[in-house]
């Protein structure tokens, strides 16, 4: 077909849409025969695509070693680069084809020739978690604490994924446990924000500094529960970390109220959430609205960390900025369990918000029929107004409602205020009451 195509006037060297010849096509997919065709015929052994990869290239990444054999024979350039600086060796590496490292090696390719980012093979490997190359690698003078254009060296990128054995190795070879980076990625930093457990362990036990602060990513320990590592969390506070983050971090956190207990809360780790609280962590600080966990807990209408925070001493309410607590959130998402709870623990039903609302003008307002009635069982007084005068009936325009809050108006008058919470357990009884001939002849 080649042959074919060609004696019909097609270019040897004609490109696609990606600036692709048939010699890169050929030696991508590892056609030996084609290849050595192509080339007979003059084909560009150096020709670069779109990305300015080469065949060599090519035949590199997809570990097709007779392939990579041939086109250095054929002059194929051993350390041309792509157009982010990849060379051959780098993509071998980071695929953990061994047998084209050492085949690219042989022909002259440079151990620790870096791309634009200037990773280096080294990097590619121990990243990617390749053993034998890094081994390789060291074996021909590759340099072990090379920093990439952020300061990660290879032992920083292997502890920041499930490679122990790469670690174990970079450091018995040299690498330097703390070396300082351009973001202060330390080593330590780095597996407990992936939650790498075991490395987190050889590290602690290796020397690693636990209590550097890198600033933007934080403490070791900081790194671990902003990720919801929970079995890292543990082993640093168990190893005597303190789980109060230094001055600095607090001060960078709390501008957006995100200390430890907040931010695994608010990003849904609940097993760090709970765990930080049985070590004691702080239950009433806030954000920047004012609001406590416990307000946000009611807003979500989540029964089991409302329990949890009362437990550990949550007020009950607690004020935001716009004098919001707790009951009033829960009133407006209508959350009719966490109102009863929060009522049960002495949340005052007749507490107002710097608008003068209560939680009841809320629920009517939001049309919440169940919280209505919660409240109404407690006793809540149903005449009270807002700031701006506005009564609860003022508020909605929801019939069912308003009609209930008549009807009770008038079991009130006629049998005593005191019924109205005995009453509202059961609206059934108070739509027959209500309903009934008596209230027809009364009204």
């Amino acid at each position: 077909m080649v042959q074919e195509l060609l004696a019909s006037g097609t270019m040897i060297d004609g490109i696609n849409e990606i600036h692709n010849t048939p010699l890169h096509v050929a030696s991508k997919s590892g056609h030996l025969a084609v290849m050595k065709f192509l080339l007979d015929k003059g084909a560009a052994v150096n020709a670069a695509d779109s990305e300015r990869w080469s065949p060599l290239h090519f035949a590199s990444n997809n570990g097709h070693l007779d392939v990579v054999k041939y086109l250095l024979d054929n002059g194929a350039a051993v350390d041309t680069k792509s157009y982010f600086g990849e060379t051959p060796l780098i993509l071998a590496c980071s695929k953990g084809h061994l047998s084209v490292v050492k085949c690219l090696v042989e022909n002259g390719a440079a151990v620790d020739m870096e791309s634009n980012r200037c990773w280096t093979p080294l990097h590619m490997a121990s990243e990617n978690g390749h053993m034998d190359i890094v081994k390789y690698l060291l074996e021909k003078g590759a340099a072990v604490d090379k920093n990439d254009q952020y300061g990660h060296t290879p032992l920083e990128l292997a502890s920041a994924h499930p490679h122990l054995d790469v670690v174990k190795y970079l450091l018995d070879n040299g690498a330097t446990i703390d070396t300082t980076g351009n973001l202060c990625w330390k080593l330590l930093l780095a597996a407990s924000e992936k939650g790498r457990l075991d490395i987190v362990k050889y590290l602690f036990n290796k020397g690693a500094a636990v209590d550097i602060n890198s600033g933007y990513f934080g403490t070791p320990l900081e790194s671990a529960y902003k990720n919801g590592h929970l079995n890292v969390v543990m082993f640093l506070i168990d190893k005597g970390i303190t789980f109060d983050i230094s001055t600095d971090t607090v001060e960078m956190i709390s501008r957006t109220g995100e200390y430890p207990l907040n931010w695994a809360y608010k990003h849904g780790h609940f097993n760090v959430f709970n765990y930080l609280l049985d070590k004691g962590a702080k239950v009433d600080r806030t954000d920047d609205g004012g609001q406590t966990l416990l307000h946000l807990a009611s807003m979500y209408g989540d029964l089991d960390a409302t329990k949890s925070l009362l437990k550990k001493g949550a007020k009950v309410d607690a004020r935001d900025h716009v004098g919001q607590r707790p009951l009033h959130l829960a009133s407006i998402n209508g959350h009719e369990c966490i109102v009863r709870y929060l009522i049960d623990k002495g949340a005052a039903t007749a507490s107002r918000d710097n608008y003068g609302w209560t939680s009841f003008h809320y629920a009517f307002n939001f049309g919440n029929e169940q919280v209505v009635l919660a409240l109404l069982d407690a006793g809540v007084d149903t005449t009270l107004t807002t700031k701006g005068g506005e009564t609860v009936q003022d508020l909605s325009s929801d019939g069912k409602l308003l009609a209930l809050l008549d009807k009770l108006d008038w079991i009130r008058k006629c049998f005593g205020k005191d019924m109205v919470p005995n009453l509202a357990k059961n609206p059934r009884t108070v739509s027959f009451l209500a309903d009934s001939a008596l209230y027809a002849t009364m009204r």
